[in-house]
């Protein structure tokens, strides 16, 4: 599934006052900015990740001191803040007020441009439902005696935004390959599922061409985040390449990314050969004891050979023309599933 990164700008900060001893002699003038890139599109649906990207500067020299602002975010009905923001930066501190708030406060002092005063947030959030379109703007507030801002017309960003009333069936988050020993462990996250039948483990020694090697059961629909695992025990020797398909109940798909792991002490690459197969096909690259089935066009089991050969044939020669599937398993796992094409 494409993964959708909106920019929304509706942004206000909020200036919070200190005592005024040692200020009460000059206001400083501090010209702040609050820009970005509003997003002005339609999201495909919900859930559907994005982030809130604004840009916060003082350009005008004037000090700033850590605690003496805070740059408020706030998001309409129908989309909701991530509870942490692991990429805020360094000297500010991120707190979520409410599913559609959050505060942005620098704790260390914030110099005038140029250039550190610059600063660029992209705080993460998601749909939750549909909204109409509609326009956010934000402002910037000034509490006299701390400064005054002389520009505060340059503060005020704007955009349109609006999440089409379609949930998402999946809502994919993160997905990782990371090599154990010789095992791989793959890990994915759902944000929202809806109507998800199940998932299917998918690898490849190539990136190219990918075979199933487990099912995983969907939790059922829900709009929490969800973490799924599985561990392939007997990979590939050398690079593997994952990805995980969902499958719905009606038959549709969504796909992860792709992600990778080495492995030195994995199987070699299973492949077919001849393919197309006339009287035979020869199944290469087995290791130890695995079983070798071969199933028709409507699922049903038609061959099975149990074999401790590294290069094992299959008798083609009573099978009718067209294509099959072949699987190998190991123990409990699949380890391969191909296809191959019986010619005339």
């Amino acid at each position: 599934m494409k993964s959708l990164f909106g920019k929304i700008i509706c942004a206000g900060a909020l200036l919070c006052s200190l005592p005024d001893t040692g200020f009460a002699q000059t206001i400083p003038q501090a010209d702040l900015f609050l820009t970005g890139g509003p997003n002005m599109g339609t999201y495909p649906g919900y859930v559907s990740p994005g982030t809130y990207d604004v840009t916060f500067s003082n350009a005008t020299g004037v000090l700033l001191l850590p605690h003496a602002f805070a740059i408020s975010l706030a998001l309409p009905s129908g989309f909701e803040f991530a509870e942490s923001y692991p990429g805020c930066p360094t000297d500010w501190n991120y707190t979520r007020t409410s599913a559609t708030s959050v505060l942005l406060e620098p704790t260390a002092a914030v110099a005038g441009f140029p250039p550190v005063s610059i600063v660029s947030f992209s705080v993460p959030f998601k749909t939750t439902a549909a909204v109409s379109n509609q326009t956010y703007q934000g402002q910037i507030f000034q509490y006299i005696p701390m400064y005054i801002d002389p520009n505060q017309g340059n503060n005020s960003p704007t955009g349109t935004v609006s999440v089409a009333g379609v949930p998402l069936p999946v809502a994919f988050g993160s997905m990782s390959a990371n090599t154990k020993g010789c095992e791989v462990s793959i890990d994915w996250t759902t944000l929202n599922e809806l109507r998800n039948d199940y998932f299917s483990v998918e690898r490849s020694g190539d990136g190219v061409r990918f075979a199933s090697i487990a099912k995983v059961k969907s939790q059922g629909s829900g709009s929490e985040e969800r973490a799924y695992h599985y561990s392939d025990v007997h990979p590939l020797k050398g690079k593997n390449y994952y990805r995980v398909v969902q499958h719905d109940a009606d038959g549709k798909t969504t796909t992860t990314p792709v992600a990778n792991a080495a492995v030195e002490c994995g199987q070699p690459l299973i492949d077919l050969f001849p393919n197309p197969a006339t009287d035979v096909v020869k199944v290469r690259g087995m290791q130890g004891d695995n079983t070798v089935r071969v199933f028709n066009a409507l699922g049903q089991v038609i061959i099975e050979e149990a074999t401790d050969e590294a290069i094992h044939p299959v008798n083609t020669s009573g099978l009718a023309a067209g294509t099959y599937h072949l699987q190998v398993i190991k123990g409990t796992q699949i380890i391969f599933n191909g296809k191959f094409v019986k010619a005339e």
